[in-house]
């Protein structure tokens, strides 16, 4: 029998983690520089942390994997972390750190889906304690100096919307049970039928608009008397104008999630949703904790992945150990402490390319290596591991 991986999951091959380790090196180094601490959350969380708050929409938590974790006589229902926001959230409070605290993790999620991975790996940052719209823009030009760095900003496209103010235009516009009528236009895209059966006019209109500007949100302050959401955002659009990100602006956007109060954006590439993120002011007080205005964001690896460019290979060496596997070892320490990169082979060599150099014990003097430029088709005798270095070297 050929045994085959479960579906929904990927195995990453050497080229593709190579590029999972650029882009997660990159993440990291751009969080540290912001002053962002890395925390790691475990894969098993418990059920209620998810449903207890209504943290989740009923479509996601039908797809998430749960069992029971029996301890003696009695269990508790666990699942696979669906989300990396909500057990970040958890630690925050359980262990007690202080706001204004910065937030980073590299984690897998899991979620039953006939339709997307069920493993999917995030690069994720999350802030605590700071205001709107400051969290928020803060999070937007990080996100884009990444992906300027990862060599894709070009490709990308930011989509926003602001949960509090489609709240306050469907409060202005007299709608009976503003959160199912929100709930209704997301899931039907936004569409011109829906909208227009929901909202009467002028309100109606904002939502089939797709701007790209500040001056977007101008007439739609002229029809409401509550206008704190309006200014919020608007702020924060002045500030990406500034700072050269491209955006549009759909409020009619959604993102599942059911802890999102204010803004809410996704970041798409060649037609993959490569990230999103939002302000989640009331979560820390749903779970428990005191209230802590709170905002994140998340990249989603498995699908940049495949946009992201090779990384250029190390100029390895090949260290052919066939004729001498003791003397082969000892260089082989000794490039490893000088940080050169080989490869040893003791039989058959590899069918790969892509080394540079090709060492061969000699077989005319003991402890000495024939070294070849296999780019420049020349050759060398080196009289020990030290000289074998310090061609390399140069």
């Amino acid at each position: 029998m050929r045994w085959q991986k479960c579906p929904g999951v990927r195995d990453l091959l050497p080229e593709e983690m190579e590029r999972f380790r650029r882009f997660e090196a990159e993440f990291r180094r751009s969080c540290a520089l912001w002053g962002y601490q890395e925390v790691r959350t475990p894969v098993l969380e418990y059920l209620h942390l998810f449903t207890a708050a209504g943290t989740l929409s009923p479509e996601m938590l039908q797809d998430i994997y749960s069992f029971l974790d029996w301890d003696g006589w009695s269990g508790e229902r666990v699942v696979l972390r669906p989300d990396g926001t909500i057990p970040v959230a958890r630690l925050f409070i359980e262990s007690s750190l202080s706001p204004p605290a910065r937030l980073f993790y590299v984690e897998n999620v899991f979620s039953f889906s006939l339709e997307r991975l069920r493993e999917r790996w995030q690069c994720g940052m999350e802030i605590f304690g700071e205001p709107e719209p400051w969290g928020e823009a803060e999070l937007l030009l990080l996100a884009s100096e990444i992906l300027k760095n990862a060599g894709l900003l070009e490709e990308i496209e930011v989509s926003l919307s602001h949960m509090g103010l489609v709240r306050e235009i469907l409060e202005e516009a007299g709608v009976e049970k503003p959160e199912e009528a929100l709930k209704e236009m997301i899931a039907g895209g936004g569409s011109p039928e829906v909208v227009r059966r929901l909202l009467p006019e002028p309100f109606g209109n904002f939502f089939l608009i797709r701007g790209d500007s500040p001056a977007f949100l101008d007439n739609l302050g002229a029809f409401l008397r509550k206008k704190e959401a309006l200014r919020s955002f608007g702020e924060l659009l002045r500030v990406l104008k500034e700072r050269g990100v491209r955006f549009s602006v759909d409020l009619t956007m959604g993102r599942g999630f059911e802890y999102y109060t204010g803004l809410v954006f996704e970041i798409n590439a060649k037609g993959k949703k490569i990230g999103g993120g939002g302000r989640y002011d009331n979560l820390l007080r749903l779970l428990g904790g005191e209230f802590v205005p709170a905002c994140g964001f998340a990249f989603y690896l498995s699908e940049l992945l495949d946009l992201l460019s090779a990384p250029h290979p190390p100029s390895l060496a090949l260290i052919s150990a066939a004729k001498d596997p003791r003397g082969a070892l000892r260089l082989a320490l000794k490039l490893y402490r000088k940080n050169i990169p080989f490869f040893l082979s003791f039989g058959e060599e590899p069918k790969k390319k892509g080394f540079r150099w090709k060492i061969v014990p000699s077989a005319e003097r003991e402890g000495a290596f024939d070294v070849r430029d296999l780019e420049r088709g020349e050759e060398r005798r080196a009289s020990s591991p030290e000289e074998v270095v310090e061609i390399l070297g140069r």
